[in-house]
């Protein structure tokens, strides 16, 4: 607030208000899918069917995706809508809010996979996983993205949520990736050095 307060004045906090309830419309229907997949994942899980537990997650994914991605294009071809479901009825006001709107509905997709991704592991209980995700939104990327941005102006102050997003899920894919070439790579090792013993 008291960034947007010295960025565009009262303004640039009515468009935040606006941007944020209307995020709490749009990742509330990738939380909620979430939510209802995450039961038949854990026993799944809990039952070590990785079939059913593979099959769980894509029709999460894919229903996630889907109505969240039918919100946010509703968003972006109709920004002004939701200004006024909000209130915001003021043209220079409403045009600063359509455009903000556009601009936090390119992070909105990302925001959705990450919670989806989120909720997979949570799922697993693989909890470090879940710590990572959310700690790099929430902060270890979040900060340093308002800190730049807030340089900007007000135009470019939007971008922090796109950016955000991009740069968590991007960092969390690369550390997954990574684990994943190294535990490769190790047991490719061990099992090119049981051959060799046994010769």
């Amino acid at each position: 607030n008291n960034v947007l307060m010295r960025l565009s004045g009262e303004n640039g906090v009515a468009v935040f208000d606006l941007i944020q309830n209307t995020s709490y419309l749009i990742l509330y229907l990738y939380e909620g899918t979430a939510r209802a997949v995450q039961p038949i994942i854990s026993t799944y899980y809990g039952e070590h069917n990785v079939s059913g537990r593979r099959n769980a997650v894509r029709l999460g994914f894919a229903s996630g995706i889907a109505v969240g991605t039918l919100l946010i294009a509703a968003v972006m071809v109709f920004p002004n809508a939701f200004c006024r479901l909000f209130g915001m009825t003021e043209a220079a006001l409403a045009s600063m809010a359509a455009e903000a709107l556009r601009i936090y509905c390119a992070g909105a997709f990302f925001a959705g996979i990450s919670i989806l991704t989120c909720n997979y592991y949570q799922s697993c209980e693989r909890l470090k996983a879940v710590f990572l995700i959310e700690t790099m939104r929430g902060a270890v990327v979040l900060l340093p993205c308002t800190l730049l941005f807030a340089s900007c102006g007000i135009e470019k102050f939007w971008l922090l949520f796109p950016a955000t997003e991009i740069v968590s899920l991007l960092i969390f894919l690369l550390i997954l990736f990574q684990k994943r070439l190294v535990s490769y790579l190790v047991d490719h090792a061990v099992f090119l050095c049981q051959n060799l013993n046994s010769l």
